[in-house]
């Protein structure tokens, strides 16, 4: 019975996204050398991604720019400061790191931009260009449109309109604060809703670009909307590729046996637990389908946060299909520890599709 409720209070909580977000980074110290702010941690798998990273803390209120510093203190890692662009350092309490650099265009130096809303009501950014290629950009879980920002500039160069899309799940005013993620079995009706924006403003050629979540979400759009036609390819970062080794792979990282993680599994397969959170499919989705489109796979095996387990079986379903891994780099944050590769990979499959 015990491991009952634990497995049902795993699977509440991967459907419901209510709750304050917090991390478990050690904060050591925090002080001033000669160069500025340091962030002292205990050492962890997380600090020891290469590149610069996001700091986040109280709820993504404090945020600062650092890059990691090894130092000669065993057991921590020291966080240098690059920028703060939240709260005073003073305040950190619970953070965590990710890897999303900034939190609006400008903070990646776009001033020319736009806030609309879409039909449905969310918001979104939209980067005009003179040409009728689009790219739109999809945010993971529990995440929002600052995570997709890192590399609008190789967009803009390459004179792509951008919509950068909020989710209905999202807090309000950019979502409708529906606080449920339907595990993209629903969301992908968002970006049909960004894609007939797109359309109406002129676009002949779109790119679908998902994180994470946001993967998973860009490949249901391609398997079930009628609005799929000027979709010319996709990008997928970190993706969600299926649940049941994400769940193996968390419930090891907990301290619990995959098993428990398959266990978990099954209870959110149920179709009474989905429709009891408004899910009408019994099926979980999975990325393991044939998308009719060529598709760009960016990932690490090292990922440490969804598994990379059943890649290539994805890659194998989709003969348009390629993929690069960048080593050792930690969950969406393949941009940050190799962004030459990163770029290259994702121009080589532009020239691709326009050839």
């Amino acid at each position: 019975m015990i491991r009952y409720l634990k497995a049902l209070v795993a699977a509440r909580n991967i459907v419901r996204l209510d709750g304050p977000i917090s991390g478990d980074l050690v904060i050591e110290r925090v002080f001033k050398d000669a160069d500025g702010d340091v962030v002292r941690v205990l050492h962890c798998l997380e600090a020891d991604q290469e590149g610069m990273q996001s700091l986040f803390w109280d709820n993504r209120r404090g945020h600062a720019i650092v890059q990691v510093i090894p130092n000669q203190f065993s057991g921590t890692v020291d966080l240098r400061v690059i920028r703060n662009l939240g709260l005073d350092l003073a305040t950190i309490q619970k953070p965590w790191l990710s890897g999303w650099l900034g939190e609006v265009p400008e903070d990646f130096g776009i001033e020319e931009y736009s806030a609309i809303t879409l039909s449905n009501r969310t918001k979104a950014w939209l980067i005009p260009a003179e040409s009728k290629d689009w790219v739109i950009h999809i945010h993971g879980r529990k995440a929002a449109k600052g995570e997709t920002l890192r590399n609008l500039d190789q967009f803009r160069r390459t004179n792509f309109n951008q919509l950068v899309i909020s989710h209905e799940s999202d807090p309000k005013p950019d979502g409708l604060g529906t606080k449920v993620s339907y595990l993209g079995e629903r969301e992908w009706k968002q970006v049909e809703v960004a894609v007939e924006e797109a359309q109406q403003r002129g676009a002949e050629r779109i790119i679908i670009f998902g994180w994470s979540l946001g993967a998973m979400i860009a490949g249901q759009f391609i398997r079930h909307s009628q609005q799929k036609s000027l979709v010319s390819g996709i990008i997928l970062d970190s993706p969600l590729i299926d649940y049941e080794t994400t769940l193996q792979l968390q419930a090891k990282n907990a301290g619990y046996d995959s098993e428990f993680g398959s266990y978990v599994y099954q209870v959110l397969s149920k179709s009474w637990f989905l429709k009891l959170f408004g899910l009408q499919r019994s099926e979980i989705p999975s990325l393991l389908i044939p998308i009719a489109v060529p598709m760009l796979v960016l990932y690490s095996a090292s990922d440490g946060y969804v598994s990379m387990a059943k890649i290539d079986e994805m890659l194998s379903l989709n003969k348009q299909a390629i993929s690069v891994e960048i080593s050792d780099a930690r969950h969406c944050r393949l941009f940050n520890k190799d962004k030459v590769l990163y770029q290259n990979a994702i121009s080589d499959f532009i020239g691709r599709l326009h050839t």
